[in-house]
């Protein structure tokens, strides 16, 4: 017959068993008759009442350990059903946690020079307005006073040039 857990036949379990059964009662015939010891052998399938017992409590105890392992696997279904939930979870986090590190790392080069950047036209801006003074109304330093809007003008463009492209190449 062989292990119980390697099957050439796809027989059920119930039937495994019932086959254990027949074999031990024609052994069991066998040997009581040869042992000349025939009437022991009593009721309707001729084997002694001890053995007959035994095979019942083993029947029952099969049955038993056949219920626990299927209450054991419909258990662990069903921890695998909330299990797979949470993977699913897990993996698409995963996926988003990796993909903001990765654009993180890439965006602080972008978001460092862009910082150095905003510290020059952060810096020319102070000169510009350190530069500007109550005497520039006068119309003697009007040159100058175009000069010093025209370079903050030209300031404030390319600042914002360089923000636009930022935002478009970042998006």
């Amino acid at each position: 017959m062989g292990p119980l857990y390697y099957q050439k036949d796809a027989k059920k379990f119930r039937e495994l068993i019932d086959e254990i059964e027949k074999v031990v009662k024609e052994e069991a015939v066998k040997i009581y008759t040869q042992m000349n010891k025939t009437n022991l052998l009593t009721g309707a399938d001729k084997i002694p009442d001890h053995l007959r017992n035994y095979l019942e409590g083993v029947k029952k105890s099969t049955d038993e350990f056949r219920l626990s392992c299927v209450r054991q696997l419909r258990d662990a279904a069903g921890l695998l059903s909330d299990l797979s939930e949470k993977i699913s979870e897990m993996l698409l986090e995963s996926i988003k946690t990796r993909y903001l590190r990765m654009s993180m790392i890439s965006n602080d080069d972008i978001n460092s020079d862009f910082d150095k950047l905003a510290a020059q036209m952060e810096q020319e801006k102070q000169e510009h307005a350190f530069k500007l003074r109550p005497n520039l109304s006068n119309p003697a330093c009007e040159q100058e006073f175009k000069e010093i809007t025209a370079k903050e003008k030209e300031r404030l463009t390319t600042f914002l040039d360089v923000i636009s492209k930022k935002f478009v190449s970042v998006s």
